[in-house]
């Protein structure tokens, strides 16, 4: 997926390179649930991704070996696209962000974060400042 001449991939590994690691080592964590537990983090982060589940796999691609694989999203003009990550890797942490299991992050350094950034882990976590 092309973002302003830059692959979306590079762009976000640049900016949030902790953030994506802090993920991928979730969804690692999750091969030692049960296979039943497994199924049903399959059946949330597919209900959350939609069609677009190829958005998070281009990113974090650990999250195919849970979901299988995706198709192709259509491509879009830069800001639609921007857009459509957004949503969708918002509604990724939200599935991690439930009541009957929460999640913590320590983000070291939050001061250096873009605003775009913090505000793609502000909005679905509920944080507040």
């Amino acid at each position: 997926m092309d973002i302003l001449g830059y692959e979306c991939r590079e762009i976000i590994y640049q900016s949030e390179r902790s953030l994506v690691q802090a993920f991928r080592s979730l969804i690692q964590q999750l091969f030692t649930e049960s296979q039943v537990k497994i199924d049903t983090w399959r059946e949330k982060l597919l209900a959350a991704f939609g069609a677009s589940g190829q958005v998070i796999i281009d990113v974090i691609p650990e999250v195919e070996l849970i979901i299988g694989s995706q198709p192709a999203v259509p491509e879009l003009p830069a800001a639609e696209a921007q857009n459509r990550f957004n949503l969708v890797f918002q509604n990724f942490i939200q599935v991690f962000t439930q009541a009957e299991h929460p999640l913590v992050l320590f983000l070291d350094d939050l001061q250096w974060s873009d605003g775009a950034s913090f505000l793609r882990i502000k909005k679905p976590s509920g944080l507040k400042t």
